[in-house]
């Protein structure tokens, strides 16, 4: 079983190779959400959404967000909802992420054209 510290690890890792296969460098932090941000031109898009499900694999619309897990639907409730056109990726730690009890180490991606 991996340690708590094992499963971030591998989670930080495949966040490291989407910034390296990301097609834009400008990463801002957004007080708001207290997360990192990017702009990309509408060109970009195909390459992006590519890369954004190698490592963030499960997405949901806003007409599919009520299938999401709960603490998927909470993030997003957290960060405004979605409109059409906008989407929610997310990605865990490796199965069996860690012992019973611990955290599931978990990123997210907002769509947000």
């Amino acid at each position: 079983m991996a340690s708590p510290e094992d499963a971030w690890e591998a989670l930080f890792d495949r966040l490291a190779a989407l910034r390296r296969s990301w097609p834009a460098r400008s990463w801002t932090y957004d007080r708001r959400f207290k997360c990192v941000t990017c702009s990309l031109t509408k060109a970009d898009e195909p390459g992006a959404l590519a890369t954004v499900a190698t490592v963030l694999p499960a997405s949901w619309t806003a007409s599919t967000l009520g299938q999401a897990p709960p603490e998927v639907r909470a993030v997003v409730g957290a960060c405004g909802g979605l409109r059409d056109g906008q989407s929610v990726s997310w990605g865990t730690g490796p199965a069996p992420a860690v012992a019973a009890g611990a955290p599931t180490p978990s990123a997210f991606g907002l769509w947000w054209p």
